[in-house]
């Protein structure tokens, strides 16, 4: 090919008249986006819940708490809870949160806080905002029920749900964890169903 003398351009023009042709291949030669996948983009890591009790194991714990103890007692006319019982629904730390949740039928994933009527995207970011605007609606000395974990096999949360083999190679058992898992059962039903 031979050399153009820059001189001869009078524009940008006319500049643009000579290379538009080679951008044009090389564009042409790039490999083009694929139907349908997901655009490439920064993923930025969401923020994290800050109090040490964790929410989503709370749930997986008052859940079965509600099942095997709370409906079983009601059924057998238990009607309140000595002072002091940990398993008093009233001294759930999230409990009265976790009633102030609601999520929009036919939206999808919106999430409405009952307290003051902000809309979420989803519940983590809703789990958020209560943590930082709602503190004063949680009992004093209220109780994580994320330490009964063990005692209803929940610690896992919901990575139960995922293939068992990742579940076994995360999962770790020690005579320690359980032995106080075991002194914290036998503390709750004694103070909660004293003989």
């Amino acid at each position: 090919q031979a050399t153009r003398d820059p001189s001869q351009f009078s524009s940008a023009g006319a500049m643009w008249r000579l290379i538009a042709p080679a951008l044009s291949l090389l564009v042409l030669q790039l490999p083009g986006p694929v139907v349908g996948a997901p655009r490439d983009r920064e993923v930025l890591p969401r923020t994290e819940l800050s109090h040490p009790c964790s929410r989503s194991i709370s749930r997986h714990v008052r859940k079965n708490l509600e099942k095997e103890i709370l409906r079983p007692a009601q059924k057998a006319g238990l009607d309140g809870w000595p002072r002091g019982c940990p398993l008093d629904p009233s001294r759930d730390l999230w409990g009265k949160h976790e009633k102030q949740k609601q999520r929009k039928r036919g939206s999808g994933t919106l999430w409405t806080c009952g307290l003051c009527g902000k809309v979420f995207k989803n519940e983590h970011y809703l789990d958020l905002h209560l943590e930082r605007k709602h503190m004063n609606e949680t009992p004093r000395g209220g109780v994580c029920l994320a330490d009964y974990c063990e005692v209803f096999d929940v610690c896992a949360g919901d990575s139960k749900f995922k293939r068992r083999k990742e579940n076994q190679e995360g999962a770790e058992c020690s005579n320690s964890t359980m032995a106080e898992a075991r002194t914290r059962c036998e503390d709750a039903m004694m103070k909660c169903f004293p003989l």
